[in-house]
């Protein structure tokens, strides 16, 4: 082959490599990119209406916020604590605020319009010694998330190790959820069927994965491996039934995957990572640690399609900076944060996936 011939073949195919390798490195999903103000300092969750709760200081107290798309940042208070946060909005724009006091006691508020509950002032006394005696220790109410229809789930702190899931709405006040045999349960996630997942421990002591539900009370999910495992805990649930389920077992081997609730046996789907959110669309939210220095995880957080893939995203955030504790709503928008610790810089964001209408 003549010289000539050569060069221009061998500039072709690395041509070709160029935009195979632009072609593959880029993003599966696009994200189109609104700033939040600097005041949230810490976005905690979004609804499917783009309004964002959280916590950033006014007037050099920790006090829950609202972000709405028109109507800019609202002031929820500091339920005269040491610090409040707005962790979790519904579709209805009801808000489930936690506050901390300084005994370090935990109280939960139930935000609707306006209106609060507290529900720490609904343990009551129902007759149950062992209720009288919950009662009677005053205990922490720690919540965690709240589906539409304003019911809210958590633990109730009742006193040094010795926590209990429990779920809340207006009708029936405090209800706890039990265990798996042992003293403690953590719940973590509620649908909008009522459904409730998190871990309790068993009377071995092993921490096991639970699916609670109205009627059928606490199930134990049983194992993903056939390895003998020390610990399994579920991470979230959508309106489908399906469940983040997470797992290790003696050797330190962690696996992940997604179970479906209405199927006996449940369909198990591995997932790569660490897994913490699934919504309607699928999508998952998770992490993989990149880099662990004096025991100090590196997260690059993820979102995986079904359909497109995953994208990494950090991707997205400006050169020399990171992204970090996202949340997700159904719509696939998701809330964190770009930070630049070199410069001790940071900027609440959403991320929206282009395609996606956004009406503000």
């Amino acid at each position: 082959m003549k010289t000539g011939y050569k060069r221009i073949l061998i500039g072709f195919l690395v041509l070709a490599g160029i935009v195979v390798g632009w072609l593959l490195s880029r993003p599966a999903m696009e994200f189109e990119i609104i700033d939040l103000p600097p005041v949230m300092k810490h976005p905690r969750a979004i609804n499917d209406h783009g309004q964002v709760v959280g916590a950033g200081y006014v007037v050099g107290a920790l006090h829950a916020l609202l972000w709405d798309p028109k109507e800019g940042l609202r002031d929820l208070g500091g339920f005269n604590a040491f610090e409040a946060w707005a962790v979790d909005i519904n579709n209805n724009g009801q808000i489930l605020i936690r506050a901390r006091h300084t005994d370090k006691r935990n109280f939960a508020y139930f935000w609707d319009n306006g209106q609060i509950v507290n529900l720490n002032e609904q343990v009551r006394l129902t007759g149950d010694q062992t209720e009288e005696l919950i009662t009677s220790l005053q205990p922490g109410v720690y919540p965690l998330a709240m589906n539409d229809l304003g019911q809210v789930t958590g633990r109730l702190e009742i006193t040094r190790g010795l926590d209990q899931a429990f779920l809340w709405d207006t009708r029936n006040g405090i209800q706890r959820l039990g265990t798996l045999g042992g003293n403690n349960s953590h719940s973590y996630d509620i649908n909008n069927k009522g459904q409730i997942v998190g871990f309790s421990n068993t009377n071995g002591g092993a921490n096991h994965a639970f699916l609670w539900q109205s009627g059928q009370g606490m199930v134990d999910l049983g194992s993903m491996t056939k390895s003998v495992t020390i610990d399994r805990g579920v991470q979230s649930i959508n309106n489908h039934g399906l469940i983040l389920f997470c797992e290790s077992d003696l050797q330190g081997n962690e696996f992940s995957g997604i179970l479906n609730s209405t199927k006996q046996p449940p369909v198990l789907m591995k997932c790569a990572g660490h897994p913490l959110q699934i919504n309607d669309k699928g999508q998952i939210l998770g992490y993989r640690v990149r880099e662990r220095a004096f025991d100090d995880p590196w997260f690059d957080y993820f979102m995986e399609d079904p359909e497109k893939g995953r994208v990494y995203l950090n991707r997205f955030a400006p050169h020399g900076w990171r992204f970090i504790r996202p949340s997700m709503n159904n719509r696939g928008w998701v809330v964190g944060i770009f930070v630049n610790e070199d410069k001790y810089q940071q900027r609440p964001v959403i991320l929206i996936p282009n395609g996606e209408k956004v009406d503000f």
